[in-house]
C-alpha cells in the first residue's frame, strides 16, 4: 500500500534535466555522497586510535576480569553487567552484547586502548550505512536518504559514543535497532510479505534488547508506522506484533531473573521532581540536537523542584507550541509524521530518567537520526546548486565540531578540564577532578578546586565525600573526620554513608583505637551489608581485639560476599 509522501522530495533522477553535469550533480549522486560520508567520518574519528582509556574504561575494560576468557560469556548472561567488580557502583544494568563487544576486542588486541577505538569507529560506519539504508526505505529517494546519513555519522553529539569505547553502548545499540526497523520495512513494503524479514527483524530485537534495555520501544515504533501508513488489517497486525511481544517477554523473565527487579539504581528518583525537570531537559536535548557544539561530558545540573513559571511552565508551553508546528508541517507525510515519533521515542528514556543519569549528548544517538531524515526532507525542498551548497556547509560545520570535540576525549585530564569550564557548579566534576589531580602529583590544585566548590556548595554530598577522602590520604584524620561527619549528616544515600563509617573505622584502627574502628565498621556493615571488603575490615579488627570466634564469622562472610561477586570463577 502506498503511503501519503507529498512532503517526501522528489527523486534526485527527476530534477535532472539535459543540462551538462556539473559539481553539485556529481555531489549528489547517492555513490558518491555516501562515500564521500564514510571516508570524511572516518577520518574526523581517526585521531581516537591514539586515545588512552577513559573515565568508565579502566573499571569496565582495563580492570574487568570477564574480558579475559571466553569461559566468561557464562558470567556475561548470568550476572548484571557490574558484577565483576566490588567496588559501588551507582547503577547496574543487563547489557551482555555490549560485554561480548568488549570480550572480542579484548581478546583480538589484548587490552590496546587504540584498537578498541579503531574498533569503535567502524561500529559506527556500520550504523551509518544501516541508517542510509533505513532511509532509503522510508523516503524513496537515494540522494536524501544519503544526506540523512551524513548529517547522521557527522552530527557531534556522536562524539560521546563513539570516541569513548564505555559509551559504544548506544552504536551497538543502533546497530541492531535500526536492524529490527530496517528488515520490518522489508517485511512491509513487499508485495508479497516474506516472512523471513519479520523473523530477521525480531532477531535483530534480540540483539538490541541485550545490547541496551531502552530497545524495548523499537516494537511501538513499528506498530506506529504501520497505523500511519494507512494499513488498518488487524489480522496483519497482530501477526506482526506477535515475534516482538514474544522476544520481551523472554527478555523481560530473563532480566529479571538477572537483576532480580527492572533496575538498581542508587539515586533516588522524585515523581514530582522528575515531572518538573522534563520539559526543560527535552529542551536540552532539542537544543543540543539543532546546534551540536560547545559539548562536554558534564554539563550543570538539571533540577526543577516547583512549577516556576520560568523553568516549568514557560518550557511545557514551548513544547506544546512546537509540537503543534510539527505536526501541522508533518500532516502530509508519514515520513515525517514517523520521525516524530523516532525522535520522541528513543529520547523519553533519558529525560524520564533525568533526575538519576542527568544530560549526556550520548543519548542523542538515535534521536538524532530522526533529525537528519527531517532535515534533509527540508533539504529536498532546493533546487540542486544550492542543495548541494547546503549539504557541503552542514557537512564541514558538523566535522569541525566533531574534531574539535572528540579533541576532549584524548584522557581523563582533559575530559574533566572541559567539564570544569562548561560545568564549574557541578560539584560531581570537583570531585572528579581533584580525584585525578592527586593522582597526578597536583593536590594543591586539587584541594584547591574542591574547596573553592565546597564554599559554594557546602551541601554536596559528593564534594563533602570526596574531600573527606583527600584529607584522609594524606593522613590528615582531624579534617577528614570532619568531612566525613559532614556527610553523614547531609541527605546521603545508604552507599555514601556505609563508605564514610568504612572510612571512619579506618581512622580509628590506624590510631589503634579498635573498639571505635569496630562501632564504625559494624554501622557500614549494617548499612551495605552486601560490599565487599566491610566484613574483612572489621574481622581484622576483631581478632586483634582476640575475637577470634567472631572474626572468623566475619571471614567466612567475606568469601561468601567474594565468591558471589564471582572474581575468582
Amino acid at each position: 500500500m502506498k503511503a501519503a509522501a507529498e512532503l517526501e522530495p522528489k527523486s534526485s533522477q527527476e530534477r535532472v534535466t539535459a543540462r551538462p553535469l556539473d559539481w553539485a550533480d556529481w555531489l549528489l549522486c547517492p555513490a558518491v555522497l555516501l562515500r564521500v560520508t564514510i571516508l570524511l567520518t572516518f577520518l574526523v574519528y581517526l585521531r581516537t586510535i591514539t586515545f588512552d582509556w577513559v573515565f568508565d574504561d579502566h573499571l569496565q575494560v582495563t580492570m574487568n576480569p570477564w574480558l579475559a576468557s571466553w569461559g566468561s560469556l557464562k558470567q556475561i548472561f548470568t550476572l548484571h553487567s557490574w558484577a565483576f567488580t566490588d567496588y559501588e557502583v551507582p547503577a547496574k544494568f543487563y547489557r551482555p552484547l555490549y560485554l561480548v563487544w568488549l570480550l572480542v576486542n579484548n581478546q583480538l588486541f589484548h587490552g590496546i586502548p587504540g584498537w578498541f577505538h579503531l574498533a569503535g569507529v567502524f561500529l559506527h560506519l556500520g550504523a551509518v550505512y544501516l541508517a542510509y539504508l533505513t532511509a532509503r526505505r522510508l523516503l524513496h529517494d537515494s540522494t536524501t536518504a544519503a544526506i540523512a546519513a551524513l548529517l547522521f555519522a557527522l552530527h557531534p553529539s556522536k562524539v560521546e559514543s563513539v570516541a569513548w569505547v564505555a559509551g559504544l553502548t548506544e552504536v551497538l545499540l543502533a546497530v541492531f535497532f535500526f536492524g529490527t526497523v530496517l528488515a520490518y520495512l522489508r517485511w512491509v513494503q513487499e508485495p508479497l510479505p516474506q516472512n523471513r524479514w519479520l523473523i530477521v527483524s525480531a532477531a535483530c530485537f534480540v540483539g538490541a534488547l541485550f545490547s541496551k534495555e531502552t530497545a524495548v520501544l523499537a516494537p511501538v515504533l513499528i506498530a506506529g508506522h504501520y497505523w500511519i501508513t494507512g494499513r488498518r488489517n488487524l489480522r496483519e497486525f497482530a501477526k506482526l506484533m506477535v515475534p516482538y511481544v514474544g522476544v520481551g517477554l523472554v527478555y523481560w523473565v530473563i532480566r529479571l531473573s538477572v537483576m532480580h527487579g527492572v533496575a538498581q539504581l542508587s539515586g533516588r528518583l522524585s515523581l514530582t521532581k522528575t515531572l518538573f525537570t522534563m520539559p526543560v531537559a527535552l529542551w536540552w536535548y532539542i537544543g543540543h540536537t539543532v546546534w551540536p557544539f560547545g559539548l562536554s561530558l558534564y554539563y550543570p545540573e538539571m533540577i526543577v523542584r516547583d512549577a516556576s513559571v520560568t523553568r516549568f511552565v514557560l518550557p511545557a508551553l514551548g513544547l506544546v507550541t512546537l509540537a503543534a508546528l510539527y505536526a501541522w508541517f508533518a500532516r502530509n507525510s508519514s515520513t515525517a509524521k514517523l520521525m516524530g515519533i523516532w525522535f520522541f521515542l528513543t529520547i523519553l528514556p533519558p529525560v524520564g530518567a533525568v533526575l538519576l543519569l542527568q544530560p549526556h549528548d550520548r543519548y542523542l544517538y538515535l534521536p538524532s537520526f530522526a533529525f537528519g531524515v527531517v532535515v534533509a526532507m527540508l533539504l529536498g525542498r532546493l533546487s540542486t546548486g544550492p542543495r548541494a551548497v547546503a549539504v557541503v556547509v552542514i557537512a564541514l560545520g558538523f566535522a569541525a565540531g566533531t574534531f574539535v570535540t572528540s579533541g576532549y576525549w584524548e584522557d581523563d585530564l582533559h575530559i574533566f578540564e572541559r567539564a570544569l569550564v562548561k560545568a564549574p557548579d557541578n560539584m560531581s566534576v570537583r570531585s572528579l577532578l581533584g580525584g585525578l589531580l592527586v593522582d597526578n602529583g597536583q593536590k594543591e590544585r586539587a584541594f584547591a578546586i574542591m574547596l573553592d566548590g565546597y564554599r559554594q556548595h557546602p551541601d554536596s554530598v559528593n564534594l563533602s565525600f570526596a574531600i573527606a577522602q583527600l584529607y584522609q590520604s594524606q593522613d590528615d584524620h582531624s579534617d577528614a573526620r570532619n568531612f566525613y561527619e559532614h556527610t553523614l549528616s547531609l541527605d546521603a544515600d545508604q552507599r555514601v554513608k556505609a563508605l564514610c563509617y568504612l572510612g571512619l573505622g579506618a581512622m580509628s584502627q590506624s590510631e589503634k583505637n579498635l573498639p571505635d574502628a569496630e562501632m564504625q565498621y559494624r554501622k557500614a556493615i549494617e548499612l551495605s551489608p552486601g560490599s565487599a571488603g566491610f566484613h574483612q575490615s572489621l574481622a581484622t579488627v576483631l581478632r586483634a581485639q582476640g575475637k577470634s570466634a567472631e572474626a572468623e564469622q566475619e571471614f567466612e562472610k567475606e568469601k561468601q560476599i567474594r565468591l558471589s561477586r564471582t572474581r575468582n570463577f
